[in-house]
């Protein structure tokens, strides 16, 4: 990764124009980023096609704002399992 924009320390942070900076140097930019993340998961055939109402209640429950979505689908001889990750904000 390139080194910070500002002081050419170690970045960590992807800002929305595409350059990189330290935590140093992005207050502005961590207002807008996702305070937290939770993770959805199902293997049952029931589970899974109930894993959506789940993901919304739990949204309604918790009056976040939902940043990002991942849906991610995995599978072998014996299992089948569908993960809903979700990154958030707290309103």
């Amino acid at each position: 990764m390139e080194p910070c924009k500002v002081c050419g320390g170690v970045a960590r942070y992807i800002l929305d124009d595409g350059s990189v900076a330290c935590a140093a140097h992005v207050p502005d930019a961590r207002a807008g980023q996702p305070t937290g993340c939770k993770t959805f998961c199902a293997t049952r055939s029931y589970d899974r096609e109930h894993l959506g109402e789940r993901v919304t209640e739990w949204v309604r429950e918790n009056k976040v704002e939902i940043t990002q979505t991942f849906v991610v689908q995995s599978s072998d001889d014996a299992f089948h399992a569908i993960s809903i990750v979700l990154f958030y904000r707290e309103q």
